[in-house]
């Protein structure tokens, strides 16, 4: 609807501005416009169209005011709540990168610790492979001695070998979380620069397209932080766990083998040579030959 103002004649123009304003805001409040309103509006004084005007204006701007700072409000509580969240995702990587960290530490610790199983092992087939030579080469007044002490060998490095596989699945198993766990790391870091790039647009963004993204966004970091702290919590128990199995019975039987002693003639010579694996196979075949001939 355009209106014209006639130089001429300013109060009419003026109380065509009204009427028109009048029905305008009447729609928008859902309200009918009457032909009564009209006509009590053509009958209104000079000063009563200026108040009813200054009244109409006044109650539009305040209205405008009221919206802008409604606006400005939720723009900036929504920012307040995505540094929120930035700064707890950032905390979650911290956390993420200190665990992988432990778990590197502790896979190193292990490592080390199947080394040492590997050369007392070693160590012991050395021994072993001792006292079959001394029993080949002569009749040894103490061989059921021999014997006795070379089964109790036997039984020991059994032992360390079924500690030793037992370290190795653990081991594996510590990998495999470790994988997991950096690939959680990756894709939270993917997050924490996705959601760094929804900070610099929010200023642009209306709040009408705002709201439903930042709703689905937060339900699904809140889907995926708890599935983290699961994955943590797992990993932090299986610590627990190769933390309380740190003696275990290869290791304590290691410990009683290195205090047991074994008596040796002086004529007899001593070796310093380290076998292999798979000299204890051989060595077992030997001394079951050497059991057969004194049984005889």
């Amino acid at each position: 609807m355009e209106i014209e103002i006639d130089p001429k004649n300013l109060e009419k123009a003026i109380q065509e501005l009204f009427t028109y304003a009048y029905m305008t805001n009447t729609s928008l409040d859902d309200e009918n416009f009457l032909v009564d309103d009209s006509n009590s509006i053509d009958h209104l004084s000079s000063f009563e169209l200026k108040e009813n005007f200054k009244t109409l204006i006044m109650d539009l701007l305040k209205f405008k005011k009221q919206r802008k700072n409604t606006k400005k409000a939720e723009l900036v509580l929504r920012n307040s709540q995505f540094e929120a969240l930035n700064q707890k995702l950032d905390s979650e990587i911290k956390n993420h990168k200190k665990n992988e960290l432990k778990l590197e530490s502790d896979i190193e610790n292990y490592q080390n610790f199947i080394k040492q199983l590997e050369i007392s092992e070693l160590k012991d087939n050395v021994l072993i492979e001792e006292l079959d030579e001394k029993c080949n080469r002569k009749k040894n007044p103490k061989s059921s001695e021999i014997d006795k002490i070379r089964k109790e060998m036997e039984e020991k490095i059994r032992s360390l070998l079924e500690a030793g596989e037992k370290k190795d699945k653990a081991l594996r198993k510590i990998e495999y979380e470790n994988i997991k766990l950096k690939t959680l790391l990756e894709e939270k870091t993917r997050e924490f620069d996705s959601i760094k790039k929804e900070l610099l647009k929010i200023n642009k963004m209306t709040p009408a397209k705002k709201t439903p993204y930042f709703r689905s966004q937060t339900f699904k970091k809140n889907h995926e932080l708890s599935t983290s702290r699961k994955l943590l919590e797992r990993s932090e128990s299986l610590k627990e766990y190769f933390h309380t199995k740190r003696n275990s019975v290869g290791e304590l039987d290691l410990e009683s083998h290195k205090s047991l002693h074994i008596k040796k003639d002086s004529n007899e010579p001593k070796s310093t040579d380290i076998l292999p694996h798979g000299q204890f196979k051989r060595f077992s075949e030997k001394q079951l030959g050497l059991s057969r001939k004194s049984n005889n």
